[in-house]
């Protein structure tokens, strides 16, 4: 039998969320079991059913987004017990050792976990996303330096770049045959100054492929852009008949103003990633999973104002490495596509010579595989 992995996801963030799907997609066809295991499975229902109420105040206003961040704390005091409780018990029965952390939220629970199984040694790996410290990790003062951290983005003056979570097999596609287009985001809650960009952008000629959150961000006049959206009835917690999660249901809105969702998908990577594939570059906050993707795809990132210190780090160090520029600086620089080609050809580069975090994740575990 192989190893059993468990990865530990939660849905604060798509951009917690999909990189776990992808290590799951990936570990699996390396012979693993993998399971995901979400967070807000603990939460009260109360709790849980309140996350999409949160998750469109904060699309509308990055201001409460923003004061959400600041506001976060330990969620272990949210945690259902009894639930947390079941969790652990099953682990324990199944002999659950190997844990891939997505999110300082989940620390308490394997603190737990550790003191239940006694000298039992755990493998406890913390996949770090973004180049800073996030409120997760911050919340809980040092505590994840107990463990293994896997930090995907690092920056000095000898070294910008570590580790690389591969999305699709498909290599990066060159530059001059991308679609003059340019792929626009707020991540995975839609969240920034994005919205701001989008009729700028109409006005300079600059096509865009418009990830929308909720139908009524989508205008009657679309002009040069095209509209895609995340299912807003969707959640990241949500499982299928097989007991499986997915990747966000997305489809491309209709001069209608129809979309039709699919019931099911057998990519192995989120479609919006084609649009990444294919763009000149992407405009959003500087999320750690958007350098995934810029990374993946060798799309340089427009990069628009950071949400909290973790994202000004990736900033910081996407715009050293020359794999991005802030959107301010573009502009003077009259949109040139030059210098984006510029940064395409430094990802590609990176991409080249950057460890593939699947295979170091693997290697940590020490344990036969199929």
């Amino acid at each position: 039998m192989s190893a059993f992995v468990t990865v530990l996801s939660a849905a604060n963030s798509l951009g917690i969320y999909v990189p776990a799907k992808l290590l799951q997609h990936q570990l699996r066809s390396q012979g693993l079991q993998v399971q995901i295991e979400m967070l807000e499975q603990l939460y009260p229902s109360v709790t849980r059913d309140s996350i999409p109420r949160y998750r469109k105040a904060f699309h509308q206003s990055f201001r409460v987004a923003k004061t959400g961040y600041h506001l976060a704390k330990n969620l272990g005091d949210t945690l259902e017990t009894a639930q947390v409780e079941v969790l652990l018990s099953k682990w324990k029965e199944e002999g659950r050792q190997h844990f891939i952390v997505m999110t300082g939220f989940w620390i308490p629970v394997i603190e737990r976990y550790k003191e239940i199984m006694g000298g039992t040694p755990l493998t406890i790996q913390l996949v770090r996303l973004d180049a800073g410290e996030s409120a997760s990790y911050a919340v809980h003062k040092g505590l994840g330096d107990a463990y293994r951290n896997v930090w995907m983005f690092e920056g000095n003056e000898q070294q910008q770049l570590c580790r690389q979570l591969i999305v699709s097999k498909e290599a990066p596609l060159p530059f001059e045959s991308r679609a003059d287009r340019y792929t626009i985001h707020g991540g995975g809650w839609g969240i920034g100054t994005y919205q701001n960009i989008i009729d700028p952008a109409r006005q300079q000629q600059l096509a865009l492929n418009v990830i929308a959150y909720y139908i009524e961000d989508i205008p009657d006049k679309r002009d040069l852009h095209r509209y895609y959206m995340i299912d807003p009835a969707w959640n990241p917690w949500d499982i299928n008949e097989q007991g499986e999660h997915r990747f966000p249901p997305f489809a491309e809105v209709t001069e209608q103003g129809d979309v039709a969702f699919p019931s099911c998908s057998s990519n192995s990577y989120p479609e919006v990633f084609d649009l990444i594939r294919n763009s000149r570059a992407v405009i959003s906050k500087p999320g750690g999973a958007t350098l995934v993707d810029s990374l993946s795809a060798a799309t340089p990132i427009i990069m628009l104002e950071p949400f909290g210190s973790h994202e000004e780090a990736n900033m910081k160090l996407w715009e050293s490495a020359g794999f991005g520029i802030r959107y301010e600086l573009w502009k003077e620089a009259g949109f040139s596509n030059d210098l984006l080609r510029e940064m395409h050809d430094n990802l590609m580069r990176a991409r080249n010579n950057a460890v593939d975090v699947v295979e170091e994740l693997i290697a940590s575990l020490h344990v036969p595989i199929n």
